[in-house]
């Protein structure tokens, strides 16, 4: 039984029932769209598409030269590369919502490719790693309201300005394998990414003070703390973490005791412990 009156706005497809008290919200209808890249002297990368939906396998389009049909509900993954990079800022002709997902793993990024990136403001999914870049490029990342995933593992990262994170409210997946953090950067984490399901800090400087903020991430699913000094001593702190799917502890002085333990108390968790290959 419909008990009110149903309201229906085109502009932001959002119905509103009362139906017993229940309010359904549809998203707004969206439409194919196209992407014109400058036609630089060389292109400035490969130009790939995909389904917003995750587990879906990647289209490529070719190089960034011309027009390209995103269709409706697919992104776009740009990948530059090093030579490409000398065009990079050629970019801010195209409208800040036209790529989602950008990779720039094992390129060189100046300080003006950076203010390049900040104005994309259509970024899910910014890969930084393998690059020159130090806790500068913070004050850039901090303008992409809707990134959710960051990539900043192997970089000159020493966390000493995470906290500019906070603005970024949609951030689920964080990886900072390889940088120069040490645990006073992971109370900044969890206090600025309170929403993070996946974090790496393999191959840090954490210690076990680092285990005693780590159990304060109420949605982590995902936890690589490999290659790092932690030990057993309060590893058993994350057991409180109701929605931990998988740690991976490989090249860490936990005890095979502890890991025993910690297999029989989660067995529902998948713990990675190797000696060789994490």
């Amino acid at each position: 039984m419909i008990a009110g009156q149903m309201s229906i706005r085109r502009r932001s497809a959002v119905i509103v029932c009362a139906i017993i008290g229940t309010v359904l919200q549809l998203p707004a209808a969206q439409a194919d769209r196209t992407v014109s890249f400058p036609n630089t002297q060389i292109p400035i990368g490969t130009v790939m598409t995909h389904p917003s939906s995750s587990g879906t396998q990647l289209r490529m389009h070719g190089t960034s030269r011309g027009t390209f049909l995103v269709k409706d509900g697919d992104v776009l993954y740009l990948v530059p590369t090093p030579e490409g990079m000398r065009y990079f800022d050629t970019l801010s002709k195209l409208k800040p919502t036209d790529i989602q997902h950008l990779r720039l793993h094992d390129v060189p990024i100046s300080e003006s490719n950076l203010k390049t990136v900040s104005k994309m403001s259509g970024l899910t999914h910014l890969d930084l790693s393998y690059s020159d870049i130090n806790d500068s490029v913070f004050q850039y990342i901090e303008q992409l309201k809707n990134l959710e995933q960051l990539d900043m593992s192997s970089t000159l990262v020493r966390g000493t300005t995470l906290k500019k994170l906070k603005s970024l409210k949609h951030l689920v997946a964080l990886d900072l394998a390889g940088t120069r953090i040490h645990d006073f950067a992971v109370n900044t984490i969890v206090e600025c990414c309170p929403k993070l399901e996946r974090l790496n800090l393999a191959a840090t400087y954490i210690t076990d003070d680092s285990i005693l903020k780590l159990q304060k991430l109420p949605y982590l699913r995902k936890l690589r703390i490999s290659k790092t000094n932690i030990t057993d001593k309060y590893i058993d702190k994350l057991l409180t973490l109701k929605h931990l799917e998988k740690l991976t502890l490989s090249h860490t002085k936990i005890s095979p005791k502890k890991l025993r333990d910690l297999k029989a108390a989660k067995p529902n968790c998948k713990f990675v412990f190797k000696e060789s290959d994490d």
